[in-house]
Parts: structure tokens; sequence; C-alpha cells
């Protein structure tokens, strides 16, 4: 196969991905979301790279902004900012906790006693460190005993729910049985910021390359057993 059929195969492959993703989206996490009567004992806002300057991407913002919203209706009672020092935001010494915890603080115009319900978790790089370090955050400073927690509320962009959602399940599993397990929701969270910006195309293509992504992420995650 040429490099043109190979481009053309790959192109095919990221958008069967993404329908596929999309679609799985659609009747997994129709169940998954925060209902209008459920308040969150703590919510978790994941991480994304940040620009060169430490400075949040508008993915991230859109991130921040749901979780503030929730936390801000009295809907979050807790919240735990969760990424490392990946991708961008390295050479500035800024993690992702960091930057989000800024932007919120922006987003708020929140006082040191509205804060203190706000919690960093800036060790991790991956949507598997995000669920379990986030989970050791919340047990210092939330509730120690995770058996009292009713709810917990995973707030990401839609492209990384599907696999965030089950990420967190499984870390949870793995620490209780299933009968003192507190239920995993999702914030909704609007769609990703550069959709509509580009040409049609392009934007779909981008849209779909990112769900394709998620599609192997998926399967080295379930082969590692973190899915449940």
């Amino acid at each position: 196969m040429g490099i043109r059929g190979s481009g053309v195969a790959v192109l095919l492959l990221a958008l069967s991905a993404g329908t596929f993703v999309d679609r799985q989206h659609q009747l997994i996490l129709t169940r998954a979301f925060l209902p209008s009567n459920t308040t969150g004992d703590v919510g978790f806002v994941l991480g994304f790279a940040l620009l060169s300057n430490g400075t949040p991407t508008a993915t991230l913002r859109q991130r921040v902004a749901a979780g503030v919203e929730l936390y801000r209706r009295g809907r979050l009672s807790s919240v735990v900012f969760s990424g490392g020092h990946p991708g961008g935001g390295l050479p500035a010494n800024v993690s992702e906790a960091q930057a989000m915890e800024d932007l919120a603080v922006l987003f708020l115009n929140a006082s040191a006693p509205a804060r203190r319900a706000w919690f960093l978790e800036d060790a991790s790089t991956s949507t598997r460190e995000n669920a379990v370090l986030s989970l050791d955050v919340a047990q210092q400073h939330v509730v120690p005993e995770l058996d009292r927690w009713r709810t917990a509320v995973v707030v990401t962009s839609r492209f990384h729910q599907l696999r965030s959602y089950l990420t967190f399940r499984c870390a949870l599993r793995q620490r209780l049985p299933r009968a003192r397990r507190p239920q995993v929701y999702l914030a909704h969270v609007p769609p990703t910021m550069w959709r509509g910006a580009l040409p049609r195309f392009l934007d779909r293509l981008l849209w779909h390359c990112v769900l394709l992504r998620e599609v192997l992420a998926l399967l080295y995650y379930w082969a590692r057993g973190w899915l449940c």
C-alpha cells in the first residue's frame, strides 16, 4: 500500500473509531450524568495539557468552568483539581491542578474561606493516576471513610468522559465492596471549543482523531484491568 493509500486507511480508521466512541457515549453515559436533584460529595476536575507559558487551554477552561458552576450552585460540597506537569506546562513550573485552581478563583472571585473546600492533586500524569491519586487526596482532606460518600462527580470533556467514568468506577471498586461504594456520576461539559472553529471537514476530522486516540486508550486500559 502506498503513502496515499495508507493515509486514506488512517483517515477511515479515525472516522469509524470516532463514530464508535461517539455512539458509546450516547448509549452508556446517558444514565451516568449527575441528576438535577442530586448533590455530589466531591467533584474531580481532570486536567488537560497547558500552553507553554503554563496557562490553561480552551479545553481545560471548559472543564474548570463546569466544575466551578456546580460548586457555585451548591451541587458539589468539595472539589479536587487533578493534574500534574505533563505537556506544555512543565517549563513554566505550573501543574495543571494549580492552573485550574487559579482559573477557578478568577471565575468565582473566590476568597480564601470559599476555597477551603478546594484541594489539589498535582502528581498525576494519566487518567488512571487522576483517579487513584485524587481519591487519596479526597480521603485525606474531604471524608476519610470512602464508604461515607454517596456520590463522586467526574468533570471532564466529552471525548474523555467514557474512559474517565469507567476508570474512576474501577478505582473505587478496588477499594470498597459494591454495597459500600459511592455512585460515580459525570458532569455535563460543553463540546470542546475547537468544534466549529475550523472549516467543517477539518473540524470533524480533528474530533474523530481525538476519539481514535480514546479508542486506543480504552483498549490499553481494558488490557490493564483499569476499566469497570
